[in-house]
């Protein structure tokens, strides 16, 4: 009976899911629809030819599309700095300044597709195609409802796994805003206050998807009309973007600005730009609370992925807010700071050509110099700030916290910070400068994650080809290093990358370059070995009166030199090396009456020499001469080893 009751319930849970399933599918189909509808009705209304109609050919009757006048780079930057605003209307009535896609410009220009500004009370579509008059008039039915509205958000405010807006949803609402122009307005505006009010992430994404869809479609509304939808939303925005964003909606409204910033130029959206732009240059990055620099970061990334280089005319006062933050202690703030710090490069690098024109761009790649920098990759940007903070970095280091505090030192978080920012493929000039820190950290103990993230981009750097220029300087502070460098681990693991860079740089290393890296191997046969060391600090080290300050310090440094003998004697059981009896006889052997805890390393080493030359002692024992035959004996105290 219990199964049975079981299998009902089983089956009526499917049936609910399958409904839900079915329900949200007839969902999709149907916003579909009306979007496919409107389309239609805005394509027949702007084309002029069946053919038009049959290849889906738009015609804007704001678009104007003409051959750049007079290209140069002095255009090119003229051009960049008008998305800084603000737009002179008179002027964009009349001459096509507006432009939403980038057609050309980064690289060479071409032509370019750019707009007029729409009449401030005339409908830039209106009045539409007479044949779709039956279909309008049912979707204005519906749309000028306030209930059909009120269900709407109900069911875009539905519990759901979207964590940002639903595309299909946006674009529903943006093809009825289009079609009704303000008409829309006074019915919708009521169902957003009510939404923006209700902070649940659920209302959140809901009032998301109406702001953007009303907006999207505003935008070729008559200017006045605009204005007056430009006039109820500002004031909200401390509220929509401020108070109302949570950890639980910042991807919600993240991905709203996303939508309403991409392809569209930023001067149609001036209020949401300054507003951007305000509160990102006045947030506190150090706040007890890291969520408000965390969002605006997170905001400000957005919006430079999605206006791309036309951020230019806000990079450089971005750049030098988010530069003095590199040290921020919030971690995640940081990440993003570095993210935004290589955008900055990006938006800033601009090829070379004498002229921004494809075949002079194209002639000038055949005549200049194989190591002329025609695609800008060295413009180094900001690099000035970069190397005044690698002279800083040895000050930086010495003053490190100690132990588990060394992460939040000033040395660490600025170095993580460069490190997330910093790409192997493009930033050659901007990583030799630090590879010497980059070395040094590789190796640090007590901050793994700067470890091994400076270990990847060396790594990185091995399978990168660099410019020509730049590849004696990159293998001159590699051999400075291995020259150099105090720490013979540094040292041991710069020699590998240089090898690397030897064998997948070949073809581009001149023979002057191939022969000092012979000499820099050469150097480092003869360089000085680990053993010597432990040798010399047990020979030079002698402890003083037990009652002086300094014995218990010497005593651990003794201690720790003949430990390093000790080392070198087990890493051959098995085997004599011809330096081992000098070692046995000469050095351990003195130190066989030591204090405690040295005799006893020292016993136990000899006790452990013996039992794994046992069998091949007839033939080791030759290898020592008499004196070193009497030490060893010492060092056994007397046991029956030559028996």
């Amino acid at each position: 009976m219990a199964d049975s009751t079981l299998v009902k319930r089983c089956a009526v849970n499917r049936t609910k899911r399958q409904a839900m399933q079915e329900s949200a599918m007839v969902d999709v189909y149907a916003q579909r629809a009306v979007m496919k509808a409107s389309r239609y009705i805005k394509l027949r209304t702007s084309t002029g030819s069946p053919e038009d109609i049959a290849f889906y050919r738009n015609h804007n009757p704001l678009r104007r599309t003409f051959l750049t006048p007079h290209p140069s780079h002095e255009y090119t930057a003229e051009y960049l700095e008008g998305f800084g605003g603000p737009l002179d209307r008179a002027v964009a009535r009349e001459e096509p300044v507006l432009q939403d896609k980038l057609w050309s410009g980064w690289l060479v220009w071409k032509y370019q597709s750019r707009f007029l500004l729409a009449d401030s009370a005339k409908s830039t579509f209106q009045p539409w195609d007479p044949a779709a008059t039956p279909a309008i008039e049912a979707m204005k039915r519906l749309a000028r409802s306030t209930s059909f509205w009120d269900k709407l958000s109900t069911h875009f405010s539905e519990e759901n796994y979207h964590e940002t807006t639903v595309m299909d949803n946006v674009a529903n609402v943006k093809s009825l805003v289009q079609l009704m122009e303000e008409e829309i307005f006074s019915v919708l505006r009521p169902v957003i206050d009510k939404l923006i009010s209700d902070k649940d992430q659920n209302k959140q994404r809901g009032a998301a998807e109406l702001l953007a869809g009303l907006l999207g479609g505003s935008k070729n509304w008559p200017t006045d009309a605009q204005d007056r939808l430009w006039a109820w939303f500002t004031p909200k925005l401390d509220q929509i973007l401020g108070a109302n964003v949570k950890t639980d909606t910042l991807t919600i409204w993240s991905s709203f600005l996303e939508y309403i910033l991409s392809n569209r130029d930023p001067r149609r959206v001036q209020p949401l730009v300054d507003w951007l732009v305000k509160k990102g240059l006045s947030v506190d990055f150090n706040s007890e609370s890291s969520f408000e620099p965390i969002k605006m970061t997170f905001f400000i990334r957005t919006m430079i992925e999605s206006l791309g280089w036309r951020f230019a005319p806000w990079a450089p006062a971005f750049l030098k807010v988010y530069w003095s933050q590199i040290g921020c202690e919030h971690d995640e703030v940081t990440s993003y700071i570095a993210e935004a710090l290589v955008s900055f490069c990006k938006i800033s690098w601009r090829p070379t050509p004498s002229q921004p024109l494809a075949e002079v761009f194209v002639r000038e790649c055949a005549s200049r110099p194989p190591d002329d920098d025609i695609m800008g990759l060295e413009h180094g940007y900001h690099l000035d700030a970069l190397l005044n903070l690698v002279a800083e970095f040895p000050e930086m280091r010495e003053n490190r916290l100690p132990g588990a505090l060394a992460p939040r030192s000033p040395y660490d978080r600025k170095l993580m910070t460069r490190l997330q920012e910093l790409n192997a493929s493009s930033m050659f000039q901007y990583i030799i400068p630090m590879l010497p820190e980059l070395f040094k950290a590789a190796e640090l103990q007590d901050h793994d994650a700067l470890a091994r993230r400076s270990q990847t981009l060396l790594t990185a750097l091995c399978g990168v080809t660099p410019p020509l220029s730049k590849l004696p300087d990159l293998l001159d502070v590699i051999f400075v290093t291995i020259r150099k460098s105090p720490s013979w681990r540094i040292r041991s693991n710069t020699l590998p990358m240089l090898q690397i860079l030897y064998f997948r740089q070949a073809p581009i290393i001149s023979e002057e370059m191939v022969v000092r890296i012979q000499d820099v191997l050469s150097e480092c046969l003869s360089d000085e070995v680990v053993e010597d060391r432990f040798v010399r600090e047990a020979s030079r080290i002698t402890l003083p009166s037990r009652n002086t300050p300094k014995y218990a310090s010497e005593l651990r440094r003794l201690h720790a030199a003949v430990l390093g003998v000790t080392a070198l004697i087990d890493a051959f059981p098995y085997s004599v090396p011809s330096w081992l009896p000098e070692l046995i006889g000469d050095v351990l052997s003195r130190h066989t009456y030591d204090p405690i805890p040295i005799s006893t390393t020292v016993r136990k080493c000899a006790t452990k020499f013996k039992e794994t030359h046992q069998d091949t002692w007839h033939e080791d024992s030759l290898k020592f001469d008499e004196e070193q035959m009497s030490a060893l004996a010492t060092l056994l105290a007397g046991s029956s080893y030559y028996a």
